[in-house]
């Protein structure tokens, strides 16, 4: 299952160095600096998470019937 999230610009509060990221994560490490960096709130990724689930509903009703 392949998402698509939107790119999001993330700055690493310690160095800061901005990047783009696709990450779902909540958290991702700053390449420059290796500190861990806030991304996501716990809202957003639920949100994604039921994205996820309710994609995969509607394939395995699709599955079920072509059978």
């Amino acid at each position: 299952m392949i998402v698509k999230l939107e790119k999001k610009l993330v700055t690493c509060k310690k160095c800061g160095y901005s990047w783009n990221t696709r990450s779902g994560r909540r958290y991702v490490n700053c390449p420059a600096c290796g500190s861990s960096v806030k991304i996501r709130s716990i809202e957003e990724v639920k949100k994604i998470i039921k994205e996820l689930n309710n994609k995969k509903e509607v394939e395995k009703t699709d599955l079920n019937k072509t059978s």
